[in-house]
């Protein structure tokens, strides 16, 4: 009869309760890693006008940059057991660029036609890059260990 004895599946099984309570934090390292390679792309493919706005006495909120070089990336939040991030321009923008949220969303005297706004574009475009990165930054927290 033959005997098969196994060394160090305690040790494995530590590790896996170990894991267990930090895909949390892998998590969240795994979505900063996709929405740095989407504001990448977004920041490509954002228009951009011939010079940017200076402050004025009248237009103080102008911070001589074009919209593409004041994308910012938001906080993560969980809502639902998942967790997002926003990045760009969202509706309630008061920055001095929220005029770029008329660009993706339309007004109502001019709405805009489905798949004109850039940033959506951007985002069926970039989707298979954003979801590699995410990958790649979650194996390399996973297997790093």
């Amino acid at each position: 009869m033959a005997e098969l004895e196994i060394f160090g599946i305690e040790e494995w099984i530590r590790e896996l309760e170990n894991l267990g309570q930090d895909v949390p934090k892998i998590t969240k390292e795994a979505l900063k890693a996709g929405a740095g390679v989407f504001k990448q792309k977004l920041e490509i493919s954002s228009p951009e006008g011939p010079k940017p706005n200076k402050p004025t006495p009248k237009q103080p909120w102008w911070d001589g940059k074009h919209a593409k070089n004041a994308i910012e990336e938001g906080k993560i939040v969980k809502k639902g057991g998942a967790y997002f991030i926003n990045i760009g321009w969202d509706k309630t923008d008061r920055t001095a660029h929220f005029y770029m949220k008329f660009q993706n969303w339309g007004t109502s005297k001019n709405p805009n036609p489905p798949h004109k706004g850039f940033a959506e574009k951007t985002l069926i475009q970039s989707e298979k890059e954003v979801l590699k990165a995410m990958e790649r930054e979650f194996m390399r927290r996973v297997t790093g260990r």
